[in-house]
């Protein structure tokens, strides 16, 4: 890289990335905080609140390993989606 550029403008690129990163991972920060209130909108009074990272994939190399669900397992999940959905529409809207 410094044959492209010098030191000052890599520090200059460096502060510059600390007040307004970019990348992957404030990609997927704005879409937890965006999806972690829409969800706690919807949320049940005594429900715990969702947060951020609950809607962010794992860091790479992080011990957070996802459990990889069966189809009978996913079949369920779109089955229970799908009886909220006719429940809401059944009655009107949410």
């Amino acid at each position: 890289m410094l044959a492209v550029i010098n030191s000052r403008q890599i520090s200059e690129w460096m502060a510059y990335y600390s007040m307004e990163p970019w990348g992957e991972k404030p990609k997927w920060l704005r879409h937890g905080i965006r999806t972690a209130l829409l969800a706690n909108i919807h949320r049940g009074k005594n429900a715990q609140a969702f947060r951020p990272a609950d809607f962010m994939p794992p860091e790479p190399g992080s011990k957070t390993e996802v459990e990889p669900q069966s189809v009978d397992e996913q079949t369920t999940i779109l089955q229970q989606i799908a009886g909220i959905a006719k429940r809401v529409v059944g009655r009107g809207g949410p």
